[in-house]
């Protein structure tokens, strides 16, 4: 199964999402999403290119997953845990991330998506971070862009930083 390979930003002109390919360009430093809109005439089907600057910082690579209401689940989400009476919540991160049974000592970990509920207090060796472990039963609640409030206010905490 081929995964999708898209993202998302934040337009710089009017803070508004958007979701295609991703550029970068070193010389001007500024990043870009584009893609394609699809529509139909009397000459069938058409498309028309788009490509908008974007906030870099908010740029989220499509983990290729969904939660369990169907919605598109990108970096930088905020997922419900509460479903899975772990947590409340979990920001979503790619990189390299070390699992349940990983001391600080182990030389490597995981690479890929997971989700970061680290900082929650929970003991580490007791925390899956595995994103497949959580989409069945987790739902979107927002990003850590646009709702740094539910990551302040439900636990005074730095976890989506």
């Amino acid at each position: 199964m081929e995964r999708e390979i898209l993202f998302r930003g934040k337009c710089v002109d009017n803070g508004e999402w958007v979701e295609g390919d991703y550029s970068h360009d070193t010389d001007l430093e500024t990043s870009y999403i584009s893609g394609y809109d699809y529509y139909t005439d009397g000459d069938g089907l058409q498309r028309n290119l788009y490509g908008y600057e974007i906030i870099p910082e908010t740029r989220g690579e499509y983990t290729g997953l969904t939660d369990k209401n169907g919605k598109k689940i990108f970096e930088g989400d905020i997922l419900d845990l509460s479903a899975l009476m772990i947590t409340d919540f979990g920001v979503v991160k790619c990189g390299e991330y070390k699992d349940c049974d990983m001391s600080d000592d182990y030389p490597c970990g995981h690479v890929g998506f997971y989700v970061d509920i680290e900082e929650m207090n929970y003991k580490r060796d007791y925390v899956r971070k595995d994103i497949l472990f959580f989409v069945s039963k987790c739902k979107v609640i927002g990003n850590i862009h646009d709702n740094p409030e539910i990551l302040e206010v439900k636990h005074g905490n730095n976890i989506g930083k």
